[in-house]
């Protein structure tokens, strides 16, 4: 009967909402909603949810505490329970919880979203007082207050704590297992770690005159963000190679190869740049990364060729319905593509035998990727060149020679041509 009852109150409800029933008035509404909340739930999660929205977090606790005894293998338990500290403001007792649940349940994105929430709450706090202790700070230097020792030791605090923070937030980013929520949240999340750990560093730099080089900084914080930011470097890598996987298997050939790009680029952290313009902190490099890199070099390859097979089929289509404009303009994305996959390889060169790009232009695993392309392009005379370049470096003075006087006819006047074809005529 009691049950029928609030069947009843909350129709009466929704539809006074509605506009459905022009006689229920605002007192109907409000013991409506006094006698549907005063009825608690049956299972245990919902009365704990029930304490919960009513202020007695106290009671949901005890009550689920008794539940996880039981069941503690129950991800959604944990959550709740995570709740439940949380309306009490017991922050590390939330967390604490949500990350069991997240460990139990690695796709269970309520118990990660609320995480981030707590850990947005806090950083906000921790924010406030980086403000105000820097506003201390300028206004003691303008002073020449001695305070000045002292208000940076707790700068120095502060930055510390803000960086145990983000490497916990980073610990649920590992656990948790969603593609597209990964993706999204990587770029935030590695930028907070650099930016903390760029921090550490001016810190280790005030210490010492001139300042350190950053191989000479010894700070463990300083270490544990490095090792943290490629540790989930790599997540976001593979995260990256499965959504490319993803697109290239619906045919979305150019939107899986800028997703690889992205890839590329978070790998390329890990590489010494050949001729680098300043000092880098480069992410720890190890076997994992290295396969990483090879696999994403090879997939880059593979999609690029899928693109590059649709676009040339592209332009016969537009040959065939004398379709000029669009030929054309199907002809420069081939000749782009075909130097896209041309530099990928020099790039692989480098990063995995470290030959320079000068030497990796002419070298001799290139012989093939040239003459693969060469027949879909419209343009040879570069590619000829190239390859006349590689011949002549394996002593084949006669294929170099035929190479050369290709590129000759097609490069007229290029002088390059004209100096290499001397230089082999001498040998």
């Amino acid at each position: 009967m009691k049950k029928l009852y609030l069947e009843i109150v909350l129709f009466l409800v929704i539809s006074w909402i509605s506009g459905c029933v022009p006689w229920a008035t605002e007192e109907d509404v409000q013991a409506a909603e006094t006698t549907s909340s005063s009825i608690p739930p049956s299972n245990a999660v919902e009365q704990a949810q029930y304490w919960i929205q009513h202020n007695e977090p106290a009671k949901a606790i005890e009550l689920l505490q008794q539940e996880i005894a039981k069941n503690p293998a129950d991800s959604h338990l944990y959550y709740v329970l995570g709740l439940a500290y949380n309306a009490q403001g017991n922050f590390s007792e939330a967390l604490n919880c949500y990350r069991q649940s997240l460990e139990k349940n690695p796709e269970a994105k309520e118990a990660y979203l609320s995480a981030m929430h707590v850990y947005r709450v806090i950083l906000t706090d921790i924010r406030k007082d980086a403000d105000k202790i820097a506003l201390q700070k300028e206004t003691a230097k303008e002073e020449g207050n001695e305070q000045i020792g002292d208000l940076q030791k707790q700068w120095q605090d502060i930055v510390e704590r803000r960086a145990h923070l983000y490497l916990e937030q980073a610990q649920f980013y590992l656990i948790y297992q969603n593609i597209e929520m990964n993706i999204a949240v990587f770029p935030e999340l590695e930028a907070h770690l650099r930016d903390t750990q760029d921090l550490i560093k001016e810190i280790e730099e005030s210490h010492t005159m001139p300042p350190r080089k950053l191989e000479t900084i010894q700070n463990p914080l300083f270490d544990e963000i490095l090792q943290m930011r490629s540790t989930i470097s790599k997540k976001h890598i593979r995260c990256l190679q499965t959504f490319s996987d993803q697109e290239a298997s619906k045919r979305n050939f150019s939107k899986a190869v800028n997703i690889l790009k992205d890839a590329d680029a978070q790998i390329s952290k890990f590489y010494r740049e050949e001729n680098p313009t300043a000092e880098v902190s480069l992410l720890k490099h190890d076997s994992e990364i290295q396969t990483l890199a090879q696999e994403t070099h090879q997939k880059m390859v593979q999609r690029m060729q899928e693109s590059l097979a649709v676009h040339v089929q592209n332009r016969a289509n537009f040959q065939k319905l004398q379709f000029g404009t669009q030929a054309e303009e199907e002809n420069k994305t081939i000749e782009q593509l075909s130097e896209n996959i041309v530099q990928l390889h020099i790039q692989a060169l480098w990063r995995f035998q470290n030959i320079p790009k000068e030497q990796a232009i002419e070298h001799s695993s290139m012989i093939p990727v040239y003459e693969r392309l060469l027949p879909e392009l419209s343009k040879k005379g570069e590619y000829h060149y190239r390859l006349a370049r590689c011949y002549a470096k394996q002593g084949n003075k006669a294929q170099a020679m035929s190479y050369a006087k290709q590129a000759e006819t097609e490069l007229e006047g290029d002088y390059r041509i004209r100096e290499f074809l001397q230089s082999l005529e001498k040998k």
